[in-house]
């Protein structure tokens, strides 16, 4: 398999909310949403360190296993990932995926992340693909993901940026005129203080001990077709970090997303990488 390019490349959203780039993406299947979630998982390759012995590694946000089964061939022979999920129904998924012969490299557990099981010290690595996770949940592992690391370890964190929801407001204003009464318009437009620029981002992750923080930023060009019901990336995806965890607002709003959105929208999703090292103060443990 040819290496990818570690520099960022042109990626597209068709209408069907698939992604497309050159390499070992085309080999994923058609699923919008693993595309999707694969370019989180780009970022975080291209900013890990080269290490040149077997690691130990935390995958703060594995979902159904993508990130670890993807990230695991990145590393040196050898590696371990310990892969956590608090989803009962997503951890089962994710067990049913990892190969016999991958069940000594990868271990899926359920554990809360603000309350790590490990010592201190003890990994060598540590990321988050947040693709659809608020800022306010996520930053409750920061310090207990800090303090498992070893030190000068490199936590990464991939997440769309509060840009990405601008730029969707921007797109569907033009469909809402004339709903502004509508309380699902007011959510949208709102600019929920629970969504950060990537600087915020990587106060935080300074602010709970991390130090060496580095900032980068991707975008991937979007186009979705109406219904947006429709749309696993929009539903599944987007809008829940749009809205947070309120469905019955998610719901309100995809009706009047439905009701007036008539034509494709374009939009750009902010995509950040915050990279922290663990230093050699102790973290507290309520960082």
């Amino acid at each position: 398999m040819a290496a990818e390019d570690s520099s960022p490349t042109a990626v597209v959203i068709d209408r069907t909310a698939r992604i497309v780039r050159a390499g070992p993406l085309q080999e994923l299947s058609d699923d919008p949403i693993d595309r999707y979630s694969h370019h989180f998982i780009h970022v975080i390759e291209r900013h890990l360190d080269a290490f040149e012995r077997p690691v130990t590694a935390l995958d703060l946000a594995a979902g159904t296993g993508m990130p670890s089964l993807s990230l695991l061939p990145k590393l040196p022979e050898g590696s371990r990932i310990i892969a956590l999920s608090e989803d009962r129904a997503e951890l089962k998924l994710f067990h049913e995926q990892v190969p016999r012969a991958l069940a000594q490299s990868i271990y899926p557990r359920k554990e809360k992340r603000d309350h790590l099981p490990f010592a201190q010290g003890v990994f060598d690595v540590a990321w988050a693909a947040l693709t659809r996770e608020q800022f306010p949940t996520a930053r409750l592992f920061f310090g207990p993901a800090l303090r498992v690391l070893r030190k000068d370890a490199a936590l990464l964190l991939a997440t769309p940026l509060r840009p990405t929801f601008a730029e969707l407001v921007t797109a569907i204003g033009p469909s809402l005129v004339g709903h502004e009464d509508d309380p699902a318009f007011a959510a949208m437009v709102a600019a929920p203080p629970e969504l950060l620029a990537a600087p915020s981002w990587a106060a935080e992750l300074s602010r709970c001990g991390a130090v060496a923080v580095e900032v980068t930023e991707d975008s991937i060009e979007t186009q979705l077709s109406p219904p947006l019901s429709r749309q696993p990336l929009f539903t599944r995806h987007l809008l829940p970090v749009w809205l947070g965890g309120n469905a019955a607002l998610q719901e309100q709003a995809l009706c009047l997303l439905d009701l007036t959105v008539r034509e494709p929208i374009r939009a750009l999703i902010h995509i950040g990488c915050i990279r922290g090292r663990r230093g050699p103060d102790p973290i507290p443990s309520a960082a």
